[in-house]
């Protein structure tokens, strides 16, 4: 079934950017399974119609033509570079009376074939067009579905002002012949300032292919419909790293050589579904590793899913467990501190979980130096039977010296607010981001820098940028775009994390709401103090104290993810791998502040790694993960309270969201 839609300029400025929306959850959980980071751009041939009805003056004080021009320089605009498009145009070649009718049936021009790039080649071509000629929609819809792949999914946008002169055959008969000859191919139509006969005929191509038809009457609503038209399926990441998958039980953990920093493994699903429980240390499945650790280094191990795309489940559907990652020491007198991730209201994107150690031989005592033994846990989630590909990272600091760092900084969220000075969004730069660590978008770290993006449901960006001790990250995600509300899924929003570069938490998970009640609207996340080694490494008793500051404590990469949550109500995770829809724009703005200070310095030490007997050297650079705990099982029942009130507050807000 289709949608006919009048819309405006304005109402269709702030709308019809989105099929599906992301959830209001500030916490996520990972996907089942990892997908190859392909281009996910559907290939896409834009038809414009340049017939000679399109000369007329009545589109808001410009000819069709203008307009159409104009919309289609900024659609254009508003597309990533590796989003594979086409251009073509009919019509520009002869006249449009009686006698030109048999050549102007033929009056079809590829301007530019359908490739990634070509996005900002489509306004010069524009600027040549000419109107005069036919409109044979017909014929360009057979030239163009030539043109497209031949597999996979494939789309054409349609734009045009009037009816096809060229039948027979029907234009509406063309899309079904090209549905019928099991063409993978959706046909999306806009009817530009079109009287009710072009409409039903445009509606029946739309119908005919499962596409959709929207009207437009200037050029900001013909340019907002074109671009709601070009969908995409979200990129997801695989992760590159070595495969190493962990063992059943402490006695039988899986030895991981000193000189690996990342390896991949896959979260499986062990524990007996009687004996699964959210107090249950070892969820729904442990995987135990061991590494080796010399006396005075310090480890950061984290963990962290490698999402797929999938849009899922909530507390609506209550025999669905929320999603949680944990990570665990054998030997709890090495526990220094720690992080785990909880799904409280859906099991969506990227999820993080870490460990930070004390030093072996340090002030304590009790930690010993030799093998220690750590493991990952998934609890819950609506990803029974699957395997969880996530990837761990080792840090290892060795022997710090705190001689020349300064005392830790206190926590300080308020100079968060107000954000950083945001430029206006077209002076932005637009990216198209990393969708993981190893690819992920750099950032300017010596003023303020600004980009935009597309996101789709079930997307993850990762952005990164360089701070130093002393400094702290600022930043603010703005919505430039948002769905129109008969799209909005249950719960809506962007996910934001910031991360160190030991990808532990190292500021406050924020959430940006979507709906188009929150245009131009902006949410603050960043750093919770200045960077400093102190802030968690104290001296004695290797604790500062302070939780929120502590998040703070590594220079080095900063990581931003931002993850496009959605959530159906329908309780069960969905695969959304497949599913076509349109993206929603962000601005990301970021910042660092505050004077540099002098960081630790660290020595080298020597280890046997498991797979040898030759001794391997090691020095490492500060990172590791956060969260105070003194026992997974307390933190586990504070999370469950926790998830019952959110869920009170998360339905007001959106009852009071609808009205």
């Amino acid at each position: 079934m289709i949608r006919t839609k009048q819309l405006s300029a304005v109402v269709l400025t702030i709308s019809m950017l989105l099929v599906l929306a992301g959830s209001f959850a500030g916490i996520t959980a990972g996907r089942a399974q990892a997908q190859e980071a392909a281009s996910t751009i559907s290939p896409t041939m834009v038809i414009l119609d340049a017939s000679g009805s399109m000369l007329a003056d009545d589109a808001g004080g410009q000819t069709r033509m203008e307009a159409a021009k104009d919309a289609t320089s900024k659609f254009a605009g508003s597309v990533s570079e590796d989003s594979e498009i086409g251009f073509m145009v009919y019509g520009t070649e002869v006249g449009n009376s009686p006698e030109e009718r048999e050549a102007g049936c033929q009056d079809i021009t590829t301007l530019l074939p359908v490739q990634a790039g070509n996005s900002a080649k489509i306004p010069a071509e524009v600027g040549k067009i000419q109107a005069s000629g036919h409109t044979p929609m017909g014929p360009a819809l057979r030239q163009a579905a030539d043109e497209l792949p031949k597999e996979g999914q494939r789309s054409i946008v349609l734009v045009s002002d009037g009816e096809d002169t060229c039948a027979p055959p029907p234009v509406c008969e063309v899309a079904k012949e090209l549905k019928q000859q099991g063409i993978d191919l959706v046909i999306n139509t806009v009817g530009f300032l079109v009287d009710a006969g072009a409409r039903a005929e445009l509606e029946c191509i739309a119908e005919a292919t499962g596409g959709e038809y929207l009207d437009a009457q200037d050029s900001d609503s013909l340019a907002e419909s074109m671009k709601t038209l070009a969908t995409r399926t979200a990129r997801t990441a695989q992760s590159s790293a070595q495969e190493i998958q962990g063992g059943d039980a402490p006695t039988s953990a899986t030895q991981v050589p000193a000189d690996v920093e990342t390896f991949s493994t896959k979260l499986r699903e062990k524990t007996p579904e009687s004996e699964r429980s959210i107090s249950n240390q070892e969820g729904d499945g442990a995987e135990y590793f061991s590494v080796p650790v010399a006396e005075g280094e310090r480890l950061a191990i984290s963990a962290a899913t490698v999402p797929g795309a999938s849009s899922g489940a909530t507390l609506m559907d209550l025999d669905v467990r929320n999603f949680a990652l944990t990570m665990h020491l054998d030997d709890s007198s090495c526990f220094l501190a720690n992080d785990f991730g909880n799904g409280i209201i859906d099991s969506n994107g990227p999820f993080f979980a870490s460990i930070t150690t004390k030093q072996p031989g340090g002030a304590e005592g009790d930690c010993k130096s030799g093998n220690m033994v750590f493991s990952v846990a998934r609890k819950g989630g609506p990803f029974e039977g699957q395997d969880i590909p996530a990837e761990v990272t080792i840090k290892r600091f060795a022997n710090e010296n705190l001689t020349d760092v300064p005392e830790a900084f206190p926590s300080d969220k308020e100079s968060l607010n107000p954000p950083p000075a945001t430029p206006e969004a077209d002076q932005a730069k637009k990216v198209t981001p990393g969708s993981w660590f190893d690819d992920a978008t750099e950032l300017t770290a010596d003023n303020i820098s600004s980009v935009t993006a597309d996101i789709v449901p079930g997307e993850t960006h990762v952005y990164k940028i360089k701070s130093e001790y002393g400094q702290q990250l600022r930043g603010a995600v703005k919505l430039i775009d948002a769905p129109e509300a008969d799209k909005l899924a249950q719960i809506s929003g962007l996910d934001i994390k910031t991360l160190n570069s030991a990808r532990q938490l190292a500021g406050s998970e924020e959430n940006r709401p979507v709906n188009e009640h929150q245009i131009g609207e902006e949410t603050t996340f960043g750093n919770s103090a200045r960077i400093n080694y102190r802030n968690r490494i104290g001296e004695d008793s290797e604790k500062s104290g302070d939780y929120e500051a502590e998040r703070a404590w590594l220079d080095g990469d900063q990581y931003i993810v931002v993850f496009f949550n959605n959530s159906w109500g329908a309780g069960k995770s969905h695969d959304v791998a497949d599913v076509q829809n349109v993206p929603v724009t962000y601005q990301l703005t970021t910042e660092l502040v505050g004077e540099k200070i002098p960081g630790p310095a660290f020595e080298q030490v020597a280890h046997k790694s498991p797979s040898s007997e030759t001794p391997t050297s090691s020095q490492q650079d500060p990172k590791a993960p956060e969260e105070n705990e003194d026992d997974g099982s307390s933190n586990m029942m504070w999370f469950s309270i926790g998830a019952v009130l959110l869920a009170v507050v998360v339905g007001a807000t959106i009852a009071l969201t609808r009205k």
